[in-house]
């Protein structure tokens, strides 16, 4: 009699935590529907705008003036996609990578930098890029031939008011979006 006793308090116990576990889960004050199109078609990168170095240039730690948020001079950098399919009316950028603890909208340097407290902002001429968000969308220019230019810049933005000097790097992965 003792044993059941036990089985019994312990089955209403389990059952207890499993209703109130049960319902937190199933608990819900909406829903998201998340849509899109896979596509074939697509354009082609050109080979030198595919894995390339954007040298940022020497910049002293002193010309951001003691202030967070200031930015370097634009270094500018391009990427080229040709061959694309008659479908595909526009294209915009996504860049992608680690984000930087401070600024989320800046690109985090690599561990292996010797210099911090900065991070690298990507902008379309004087409009900043968050990471992760797609660039504005250009016109494809099509035809044999054709190659349709998306125009960066770079430059360095300080996280704190004065940035430890030394070597940069930073890594990008970037994606094609087709409209």
């Amino acid at each position: 009699m003792k044993s059941f006793s036990k089985l019994r308090v312990s089955l209403i116990g389990s059952s207890m935590l499993i209703a109130c576990l049960g319902g937190n889960a199933m608990a819900s004050d909406g829903s998201v529907i998340f849509t899109g199109e896979l596509t074939a078609d697509s354009c082609t990168i050109d080979a030198g705008s595919e894995n390339q170095t954007v040298d940022l240039g020497k910049v002293s730690v002193n010309s951001f003036g003691g202030a967070v948020g200031t930015r370097s001079s634009s270094v500018n950098f391009a990427i080229a996609v040709k061959d694309c399919a008659e479908s595909i009316t526009k294209v915009a950028v996504r860049f992608d990578g680690d984000t930087d603890n401070a600024n989320p909208d800046l690109l985090k340097l690599d561990a292996s930098s010797a210099a911090a407290g900065i991070g690298i902002e990507i902008a379309a001429g004087s409009t900043a890029i968050p990471l992760h968000t797609a660039s504005p969308y250009i016109d494809i220019d099509h035809g044999v031939g054709k190659t349709t230019t998306l125009n960066y810049v770079a430059r360095y933005v300080s996280t704190v008011p004065v940035p430890t000097p030394g070597q940069v790097q930073a890594t990008s992965q970037f994606t094609l979006n087709y409209q």
